[in-house]
């Protein structure tokens, strides 16, 4: 018996840009794997102009990003976990586990152009708030797609986040 799936649509929300202050490599671990923690504490957070929801800006008071790369160099998983500090005083913390396409044609950011094309990097995201201004964020769920960047010799991370609309608002 076939069953039917529908689906539901993206809403574009924010834009997370924010760029490493610190690598910490630790090596090959037991899998295999080649695993890296990176602190960011330069960046912001944007709302796309057309978003309907919760409006969002602020500044990237300290993140995380722990990277493990496979033995094959293809592919890598990453685990996100930051705080922002929104321009009305309040913290937002937000995180993300995802997944990065490695392709060492494009391995390394172009200095002049805008970074990697948007889609090599593909997150679940998650936020959490104890402002009543921003709650309505930690009942949504949102998706990103991103890109590494190299912009003024700094090595960051784009990512475009967008809130999966349920069918019961389509």
């Amino acid at each position: 018996m076939a069953k039917e799936l529908k689906q539901c649509s993206l809403e574009p929300a924010y834009i997370i840009e924010m760029f490493v202050t610190a690598a910490n490599p630790v090596g090959e671990i037991a899998n295999g794997s080649t695993f890296i923690h990176y602190e960011f504490s330069v960046g912001s957070m944007s709302t796309v102009d057309s978003y309907t929801g919760t409006h969002v800006e602020g500044q990237i008071v300290n993140a995380g990003d722990w990277m493990w790369i496979d033995p094959s160099k293809e592919h890598a998983s990453v685990k996100v976990k930051g705080i922002v500090r929104t321009l009305n005083n309040a913290s937002l913390y937000f995180s993300w586990t995802g997944h990065a396409f490695i392709d060492e044609d494009k391995s390394e950011p172009d200095q002049q152009g805008p970074g990697l094309p948007f889609g090599e990097l593909t997150t679940l995201n998650r936020f959490e708030a104890g402002d009543p201004s921003l709650k309505e964020l930690s009942s949504a769920c949102f998706v990103g797609i991103g890109r590494y960047i190299l912009r003024n010799g700094q090595i960051g991370v784009e990512l475009g986040i967008a809130r999966v609309v349920p069918l019961s608002e389509m």
